[in-house]
């Protein structure tokens, strides 16, 4: 296998991977079986979090282009999954993390 096609294959399972379609899919999916731990009230509000929360909704659910999936998701995981919402938070952004490394969506 040449390079080119290597990186085109690599690049297209990436594309795959990341697509916030699939990837919010995959998060719901996994929330179905996760049993996140207790987190202490004590150490639960910081500024910097709420700073954190309102800027990824406006990345997340403003800019981007996969925001439809991303207010899709957000809307099962308060649903179905309250108590997983810090680690939606958290997964979306490493998600868009990504896409923004790979350049998809761009």
């Amino acid at each position: 296998m040449n390079r080119q096609t290597l990186i085109d294959g690599y690049r297209k399972v990436v594309e795959t991977i990341y697509d916030p379609a699939r990837y919010y899919d995959r998060m719901l999916e996994f929330f179905k079986e996760f049993k996140p731990a207790r987190r202490y009230r004590a150490n639960m509000f910081r500024l910097s979090y709420l700073k954190a929360f309102f800027k990824a909704i406006f990345y997340l659910g403003v800019i981007e282009k996969g925001r439809h999936h991303y207010w899709k998701m957000l809307t099962k995981t308060l649903a179905k999954y309250p108590r997983c919402l810090p680690d939606a938070m958290t997964f979306a952004v490493y998600g868009l993390h990504f896409r923004k490394i790979f350049g998809i969506g761009r």
